[in-house]
């Protein structure tokens, strides 16, 4: 569970998002929001914003190639960065799995992305597990260290290994200048329930701009997931979600699933987020996993 400061609502002023002010309200009412907060929401900056589908290749078309780039290589720590190009210019969307390595739904997802995910523009960078020693152990934190998603931006002296893996991967996505970080968690509890069950965690408005609503509106008229989402605000200190947005100024949105239902399930949702979001920016699909 990525944990966050406090919960907020938001809306527009137009009528289509008027419900949603109005559900998030008394959703709020029950986890026992002190202040409710109705905000504005900007469009995304980078180069997002400029994207359109129309202006992209077909799927058809796409020859996409694959590359793997070491992060703290010959450290026990050490785990790679997948890159998807699909060979055509466009946004780039970062994927951060396994955080917290006992959050498995997050970086299975994440490592099914690699074969599952077809670009037709741009770039999709995957990092799974992000906590490699952990997810092997199916503990929270890095073996021998400490909780990773507390210790952003990191340090790369330091003689903590989760301080140095921050620094790494904080370098790493400050190097590829994302239009988009998606961070892949999962919550003990339901939201209202003493977790953030199915949710998105975000920590600047104007910097997630429409996304979160976007994909609240298309779960709610089109089903993209089979659960309803919250969302949650702001994303805890020296997380990956606060650090990034506050320090790089890039959109980040953690995505929170619930760890009692079922393992494919909650898998599934992940990948769904993460396909809506290649959608929205005009970069491809996540294809169904293959039968075997």
């Amino acid at each position: 569970q990525e944990g966050v400061g406090s919960m907020q609502t938001k809306t527009e002023v137009y009528r289509r998002r008027l419900r949603f002010q109005c559900m998030i309200f008394c959703a709020l009412l029950l986890v026992g929001c002190a202040g409710i907060h109705v905000l504005g929401m900007l469009p995304p900056d980078g180069n997002g914003a400029a994207y359109g589908k129309a202006d992209f290749p077909t799927l058809e078309s796409c020859e996409q190639t694959v590359e793997k780039l070491p992060i703290l290589p010959g450290e026990p720590e050490e785990t790679e960065l997948f890159v998807i190009r699909s060979g055509q210019p466009g946004p780039c969307i970062f994927v951060v799995g396994g955080i917290h390595g006992d959050e498995a739904a997050g970086w299975m997802a994440a490592e099914r992305l690699q074969n599952q995910a077809v670009l037709a523009s741009g770039t999709l960078c995957i990092l799974s597990p992000a906590n490699r020693t952990g997810a092997q152990a199916l503990k929270r934190y890095v073996v021998n260290s400490g909780d990773l998603n507390r210790a952003f931006p990191g340090e790369d002296s330091a003689d903590d290994p989760a301080m140095r893996l921050a620094a790494s991967i904080f370098h790493m996505i400050g190097e590829w200048k994302p239009n988009l970080v998606l961070d892949l968690h999962e919550s003990k509890n339901p939201l209202g329930a003493g977790g953030l069950g199915y949710s998105l965690i975000f920590s600047d408005d104007e910097l997630t701009g429409d996304l979160i609503w976007e994909f609240l509106l298309s779960n709610e008229e089109g089903g993209v997931c089979r659960n309803n989402f919250g969302t949650a605000f702001p994303g805890v200190s020296r997380s990956l979600n606060r650090v990034v947005t506050e320090q790089l100024k890039y959109p980040v949105i953690t995505v929170e699933t619930l760890r009692s239902d079922d393992l494919e399930e909650r898998i599934s949702e992940q990948l769904s987020i993460v396909g809506f979001f290649l959608d929205y920016f005009g970069m491809g699909e996540v294809k169904e996993a293959e039968e075997k």
